[in-house]
């Protein structure tokens, strides 16, 4: 994607833009929105708690990235894996017993759906590898998720299990 925005064509660029777009997806979908559902079942105090050893090891890792002074690489996946720990082992499974969902309705509801949203942008990326031009890799890109999102969409989607009155 920033080889089409930004015409960057940077292997170590690219690798942290994915990073960051898993963080982001992962940080939005696994702990904000659990967060809020979580605050609004009043359960702040369990919520303080995780956010504080997670900050402590925030100052921890900062420190020792001051001391070490490692790639920063190392020191952002540190990070992010402290985030990930806390949210894999304490956030999700707090969530799922709270409401009482099952671990592959999470699954399915919070991987699946997205990774068909996630289909465009790697079908251009795969266009592009082929060699088509951009119109013509951004076209059949547009095409192909169309196709995909009304398949899905019917089958899904609109079930009748689904559908409202």
């Amino acid at each position: 994607i920033i080889l089409l925005l930004f015409n960057v064509d940077n292997s170590e660029a690219a690798f942290i833009c994915r990073l960051m777009v898993l963080f982001v997806y992962f940080l939005l979908v696994y702990r904000i929105i659990p967060e809020k559902f979580l605050t609004m079942a009043e359960e702040h105090k369990f919520l303080a708690q995780v956010q504080s050893f997670e900050s402590i090891f925030f100052i921890l890792i900062s420190i020792a990235g001051l001391l070490i002074k490692p790639h920063e690489l190392i020191v952002v996946g540190a990070m992010i894996l402290t985030k990930f720990i806390g949210t894999v082992f304490f956030v999700i499974p707090h969530l799922i017993k709270r409401t009482g969902m099952s671990v592959r309705y999470f699954v399915l509801y919070s991987l699946f759906e997205p990774a068909l949203l996630a289909l465009s942008t790697g079908l251009l990326a795969l266009f592009l590898q082929f060699g088509l031009s951009k119109l013509v890799a951004k076209g059949c890109t547009v095409v192909v998720t169309m196709a995909v999102g009304f398949v899905v969409n019917r089958l899904w989607v609109f079930r009748p299990q689904n559908r409202t009155e």
